[in-house]
């Protein structure tokens, strides 16, 4: 005789606290990076690469570039 297969229990959905820690984490991790691009003169794809020539050539600030395109 068989057994039959043991059913799954559904996921357990995250938290809307979980949910903001991985945006709080992921936005902080992506600011590094840009802050490390920016600090070694590199250039990135994108908007944030757009954003880096801009700043680049007119020497306006790059969060503000940012923020408006």
């Amino acid at each position: 005789m068989t057994r039959p297969a043991p059913v799954p229990t559904p996921p357990v959905p995250h938290t809307p606290t979980e949910d903001a820690v991985a945006i709080f984490t992921g936005v902080l991790m992506i600011s590094v990076g840009v802050a490390f691009f920016t600090s070694a003169g590199l250039l990135t794809g994108g908007t944030a690469g757009l954003a880096f020539l801009l700043h680049y050539s007119t020497g306006i600030g790059f969060g503000k570039i940012f923020f408006v395109l």
